[in-house]
C-alpha cells in the first residue's frame, strides 16, 4: 500500500476532522484542509495560517517560545483539526544550503521548533506525523512545486512565499499522490 493510500485510509477514518500540513521554522506556514482530503474530486483552497518570529528577538529561547506560542495560537484557531503533518528535517548531502544549515546549527534549531510543534499537538490531543521532504516532493525544487500547485489549483493561486508553497504542496502531494523523483 502506497504512502498516499495509507494516508487517505487514515483520513477517511477521521473524516470529520480537518487536516493541517506545516512547513516549520521561524517563518511557519500551515495549510488547513477541509473536504479536499476526504473527497479527492473536490480540492478546495486551504485556509493558510502564516507567522514569523521577529529578528528583533535575539535570545534563542525567546525565539523558540515565540514560535511555539504562535503555532499553538494558529492551531487553536481551527478546533476541528484532527491531524497535523509537519515537514521533518533532513540533511541533504547534495545540497549546499542543507549542509550549511547543518554546520551553522540552523538545522538543529529547526528540529527544536518542530519538536515543540509536535508537543503542542500532543498536549491538545491532536495526532501528528513528521513527513520527510523527500517523501512528499522528492528532489523537486520550489519552482516545480509551485507549478504543480498551479496545475492542481489554477492560476488564481497566489504564492506569498516558499513556506506557503511547501505547506500547500505537501497537502496536494498527499491528496493526489504526486509522483516524486528520487
Amino acid at each position: 500500500m502506497s504512502f498516499s493510500d495509507r494516508l487517505n485510509l487514515f483520513i477517511h477514518r477521521h473524516a470529520s476532522h480537518a487536516v493541517a500540513t506545516v512547513d516549520s521554522g521561524y517563518n511557519t506556514a500551515m495549510a488547513v484542509w477541509r473536504g479536499a482530503m476526504i473527497d479527492l474530486d473536490m480540492i478546495h483552497m486551504p485556509k493558510i495560517e502564516y507567522f514569523t518570529v521577529s529578528d528583533a528577538i535575539k535570545q534563542k529561547e525567546d525565539k523558540l517560545m515565540t514560535a511555539w506560542a504562535k503555532f499553538e495560537h494558529a492551531l487553536l484557531q481551527h478546533p476541528d483539526i484532527g491531524m497535523v503533518f509537519i515537514e521533518d528535517t533532513a540533511l541533504w548531502q547534495e545540497s549546499l544550503t542543507s549542509l550549511t544549515s547543518g554546520s551553522t546549527g540552523d538545522l538543529l534549531t529547526l528540529s527544536q521548533v518542530i519538536g515543540g510543534y509536535a508537543m503542542i499537538c500532543f498536549s491538545h490531543g491532536i495526532r501528528f506525523k513528521l513527513i520527510p521532504a523527500q517523501q512528499w516532493k522528492g528532489q523537486l525544487n520550489k519552482g516545480a512545486v509551485a507549478r504543480r500547485i498551479i496545475r492542481e489549483m489554477g492560476e488564481a493561486w497566489q504564492f506569498k512565499n516558499d513556506h506557503i508553497t511547501d505547506a500547500v504542496g505537501m497537502g496536494l502531494s498527499m491528496i493526489n499522490d504526486w509522483k516524486v523523483t528520487k
